[in-house]
């Protein structure tokens, strides 16, 4: 390199862009200290090099802004062209970011600036085209300004519109950068809007999606789109969301979390109209949600209650069940809402309180509660969405449909919702709740009634589930939930009912699986079927993989975590289930059995007694709400005997015992209290009594710690050849 260039004095290096190097200079005619950026040896006018450097300056040149980069000349020097900008002193964000995360007032002190000056870009005519944290300098002095406009293209002002066809540069990630021929890609892949990088016309909202990649860099410290190459980042970009911001970093304000979803979202239409609507939002963002660092972030809380029923026909209750839960289901798939389970806010069916007691109850903000009307074909559902503080209505209406419709009216109810309370939603948050499960309504309604009585957990139910779902499935043979609904209600007759003739609940389980399967590979709901039916067969290996597979797919499939943990744990993997049990708690909080067996999973561990008091806690608020439930009282039996609480421990243990409705695996859990007590003949009558009644997993009993105390003891193993025994006859 030659000590000068025109009446510049070569000083120094300091990096390269997207169309040339950049070197430290002093003027010598005005004195001061400039950065020059230079085209490569060899660049010639021939190939539009030249043209578009000098578009370079022009079009930065005409941005005077206190957070762009000034641009002073563009010069020729012996065939070799120049552009002479402002010496900027510090660092580039890109540095900063791979030191440490920022803070969160660091992100807004940086930010808002930033996307007026963008703002201001393009109202002068000018896109960037290439907003990257590698191209935003944070000076000495806290200013940020954005650098290399070399992607720009000089628009008329205030049109904003511009043809992708002006290409210069594209290159895969922030770090690496290369020349193109005219009418290739424009940009930097990881940060490129969807229609950049597929070659299309572009407008400010273009810039839009790539601040909006850059904030969340910003926020998370990663790439919101990455990959090992070009074609995977490419792919994530066009198909994917990123994982929100605050699943990585809880204490990100809610406000700034939607500006970032808002701006990255695929279809420009659904993004900020331009850079000053994005800016505004920054400004108007309630920053004060942050709490302090390392603090968890509370989600906004919802719980839906059951529909009221209105209908005529008795027999519709299942509908207006059924509606509530699958919104229930539809809500469970955005990120920032933490939705009661069905189990807690179905506790106030038929029960007439006011909505801010349910509200503090349930320890959540919102409550949605509506009522539903069928006739025929025909069907009138109302909601209201309810603020518990204040009682007032956030949201309300009524909907008039045919039941051909009702996938929609499911869909409207959650996106309202969404939108009410001020979150937006990501485009694979949408395409999840728009959804269809089937196009046969009918079908659709026999899967409700059976859900409906799935869910009263008793054999007779579950007999008449059965012939539910296999309606359903005769009307709609592809209706995947249904064909996942039937495997997991055969796996309960057969692993936890003492029914007749086992091997036929196997093969029917089989066949489903095996039409799951072939009908959506590799789906969450065909490898849960495929984990079922493997765990029907004992085969605990490979059932394990089949869930953890689901939890993969889909990691909000809360029957994926949990079936996988109570394998993990028959198998002895108790960290495995743990993990699985913990995930599970954290996807439906109130969800008890999650928290109630992950306690035994860490027996003996620091944080057994911890998890306990926690499983504690959750289950006396559950019988709160459902005090008949003797399911829960079994599970809170096990957390007293482990406090050392005697007389609680003896006083449910007794009422279960002697209660006529209490069925055999509430009695196990007794056995497991009598046994954590050190009472051995108590636990033994228990289990013997029990397992002559046909109750029993031989694969539960050697995997589960509880039964630990009584191993060793004689009585153990003539239990064990009793139950084995039994399930041979009925296999």
């Amino acid at each position: 390199m030659a000590d000068a260039f025109a009446h510049y004095e070569i000083l120094g290096r300091i990096g390269a862009g997207g169309m040339g190097e950049v070197w430290k200079a002093r003027d010598s005619r005005l004195g001061r200290l400039v950065a020059l950026k230079l085209l490569p040896d060899g660049a010639c006018a021939a190939d539009g090099t030249v043209e578009r450097f000098r578009r370079e300056a022009q079009s930065a040149s005409r941005l005077n802004h206190p957070n762009i980069c000034t641009i002073y000349d563009f010069l020729e020097d012996n065939g070799r062209y120049g552009i002479v900008m402002e010496l900027l002193k510090g660092e580039n964000l890109l540095d900063r970011l791979g030191r440490e995360p920022l803070a969160i007032d660091e992100i807004l002190r940086i930010a808002v600036p930033l996307a007026d000056a963008i703002a201001f870009a393009h109202s002068q005519g000018v896109l960037h085209r290439d907003i990257k944290p590698g191209n935003i300098s944070l000076s000495e002095n806290g200013i940020a300004k954005i650098l290399d406009f070399g992607l720009a293209k000089l628009t008329e002002p205030n049109t904003n519109t511009m043809s992708s066809m002006d290409a210069t540069v594209v290159s895969p990630g922030p770090d690496a950068a290369s020349l193109t021929q005219m009418g290739g890609t424009v940009g930097t892949v990881s940060y490129m809007s969807p229609e950049q990088a597929l070659g299309r016309d572009l407008d400010a909202r273009s810039d839009v999606f790539s601040f909006g990649a850059t904030l969340y860099e910003m926020a998370t410290g990663r790439r919101a789109f990455d990959g090992p190459t070009m074609a995977a980042v490419t792919d994530a970009l066009l198909h994917r969301d990123p994982p929100r911001a605050r699943e990585s970093r809880p204490e990100i304000p809610a406000g700034l979390e939607n500006v970032i979803v808002k701006s990255m979202q695929k279809d420009r239409e659904d993004r900020f109209d331009d850079m000053h609507a994005l800016a505004r939002a920054l400004k108007e963002a309630d920053w004060s949600e942050a709490p302090r660092k390392g603090a968890r972030a509370e989600k906004t809380s919802i719980a839906v209650l059951p529909f009221r029923h209105m209908s005529a026909d008795a027999d519709d209750e299942y509908f207006a069940d059924g509606m509530a839960e699958e919104i229930i289901n539809s809500l469970a798939k955005i990120g920032p809402l933490r939705v009661v389970s069905r189990t807690s806010s179905f506790a106030f069916k038929g029960r007439d309180e006011d909505i801010r007691e349910i509200g503090n109850a349930l320890d959540v903000n919102v409550v949605l509660e509506g009522s539903v009307r069928k006739s025929g074909n025909r069907v009138r559902i109302t909601s209201q969405l309810v603020n518990v503080e204040d009682g007032y209505h956030l949201w309300s209406d009524r909907f008039d449909r045919t039941m051909d419709d009702i996938f929609a009216v499911q869909d409207e109810i959650a996106e309202c919702i969404a939108g009410a309370l001020e979150i937006v939603l990501t485009n694979e948050e949408r395409e999840a709740i728009r959804e269809a499960p089937t196009e046969n309504a009918e079908a659709y309604e026999f899967y409700l009634r059976g859900r409906y009585y799935f869910w009263k957990l008793n054999l007779e139910s579950f007999e008449r589930a059965e012939t539910m779902f296999k309606r359903a499935l005769e009307l709609d043979p592809g209706f995947l939930l249904a064909i996942a609904s039937r495997v997991e209600l055969l796996s309960w007759f057969y692993l936890w009912v003492p029914v007749e003739d086992k091997r036929s609940l196997r093969t029917r389980a089989g066949e489903l699986a095996d039409q799951a399967e072939k009908m959506a590979p590799g789906s969450a709901e065909s490898l849960l079927a495929q984990g079922l039916l493997h765990w029907m067969n004992h085969e605990h290996g490979k059932s394990l993989a089949l869930f953890q597979q689901a939890c993969a797919v889909d990691p909000s499939y809360w029957e994926a975590h949990y079936y996988g943990a109570r394998v993990a744990m028959t198998s002895r993997e108790l960290d495995i289930a743990a993990k699985l049990f913990r995930q599970a708690f954290a996807l439906r909080p109130d969800e008890y059995q999650s928290i109630a067996l992950l306690s035994t999973c860490l027996r003996g561990k620091p944080s057994e007694a911890e998890a306990v008091a926690e499983a504690r806690v959750v289950l006396e608020k559950h019988l709160r709400l459902h005090p008949d439930d003797n399911r829960a009282l079994g599970f809170l039996v096990g957390c007293y005997a482990f406090e050392g609480n005697e007389k609680k421990t003896r006083e449910i243990a007794d009422y279960l015992r002697s209660a006529s409705s209490v069925d055999a695996g509430f009695l196990y859990n007794v056995a497991c209290a009598y046994a954590l007590l050190g009472w051995h003949d108590d636990a033994f009558e228990v289990l013997f009594s029990i397992s002559r009644d046909g109750w029993g997993d031989p694969h539960w009993l050697a995997g589960d710690p509880d039964m630990d105390p009584l191993r060793n003891d004689p009585r153990f193993a003539e239990l064990v050849k009793i139950i084995e025994e039994g399930r041979e006859r009925l296999n």
